[in-house]
């Protein structure tokens, strides 16, 4: 599970996506944040296991449209919580 909280300085949409390693594409937008408050969204990685690479890595970002003036992302929190774990 991806969790995360955060917010801008500025009335932007701004976006947290997750990359999908097969598809080679960042196609997975969590919730925009178009204000200035905080804002939290969880995406379950368990259930679309192409977030995840051979490798175990999580790739993500944080994007806008453009933007011509300076802003602050603030982030609350970000982070990957492992609910089953798998023994080799």
């Amino acid at each position: 599970m991806l969790v995360n909280t955060n917010m801008t300085s500025a009335s932007i949409d701004c976006d947290l996506d997750i990359y999908d390693w097969v598809a080679e594409d960042w196609n997975t937008e969590l919730e925009s944040n178009t204000g200035t408050g905080w804002i939290t969204d969880t995406y379950d990685l368990s259930l679309n296991p192409n977030k995840i690479s051979g490798s175990n890595e999580v790739k993500i970002r944080f994007q806008t449209a453009d933007f011509t003036s300076a802003f602050v992302t603030y982030i609350d929190q970000l982070m990957i919580q492992c609910i089953t774990y798998k023994y080799l």
